[in-house]
């Protein structure tokens, strides 16, 4: 008698345990909660705008890029890097979107309600965002040859590139945001450092990168990577 109640007793436990469901959330990947979000990013797929179609072509709308670097930017001027694709096209609307020429990234293009373009770059290996630069209009290395560090002020670097008030001062215009600012070129990536002097910004040092090398700030120039767009995709 004992024996057949352990023995429908053992039935039944293996009979529950096989029915029972268990919610998905619970069982653990072993993955962090980053990886995991990282991961999800990469399932986006959204596509890409053909080669052949200027931006002029798809892009409708216009963003206010101090509403972009409120949203997205930290406080040195970098990126979330957990903010995904994802994120930025339901805050302020993908329309066109290009692989990177040398396609480790993708980037997308907006239009600046005050002029220019905003470039946005992606990782394709996890979809977060890598880096942002507006661009008022086609610049060349060679367009900032007259400013020198320690004698040129922020004033100076407006008058050759207007994009450069979204790196150095909030939306009035009157306070400070960065101590830095970056131009996206034809030729190349340039940062600029500044220094306060007596209530000026004045020019400290200059960073250029020829190969479209972007160097993130407070690191070596191993943590870098190359952020290149198409010849088409600056502002006409």
């Amino acid at each position: 008698m004992k024996k057949i109640i352990i023995c429908t007793f053992l039935i039944c436990v293996i009979f529950t345990a096989c029915t029972t469901e268990y919610p998905e959330q619970i069982i653990s990947s072993g993955k962090s909660d980053m990886e995991t979000s990282s991961a999800l990013a990469t399932e986006s797929k959204m596509p890409l705008t053909d080669q052949k179609m200027s931006y002029q072509q798809v892009i409708s709308d216009s963003i206010d890029v101090y509403d972009f670097i409120d949203t997205y930017a930290v406080s040195n001027g970098e990126v979330d890097k957990f903010v995904t694709i994802d994120t930025v096209n339901r805050n302020f609307k993908i329309e066109c979107l290009r692989m990177s020429r040398d396609e480790k990234y993708s980037y997308s293009l907006h239009k600046i309600a005050d002029g220019g373009l905003l470039l946005v770059f992606y990782g394709n290996d996890n979809g977060g965002m890598a880096m942002w630069y507006p661009i008022s209009k086609p610049l060349y290395y060679s367009d900032f040859f007259n400013i020198k560090s320690g004698k040129s002020s922020a004033k100076d670097v407006l008058m050759i590139d207007p994009a450069a008030k979204y790196f150095l001062y909030e939306k009035d215009l009157k306070v400070n945001r960065f101590y830095f600012s970056r131009h996206y070129l034809k030729d190349g990536i340039l940062t600029i450092r500044y220094q306060n002097k007596s209530g000026e910004m004045i020019v400290e040092d200059m960073e250029y990168s020829k190969n479209f090398k972007h160097v993130y700030l407070g690191y070596s120039s191993a943590v870098s990577s190359i952020f290149e767009i198409y010849p088409q995709d600056y502002p006409q």
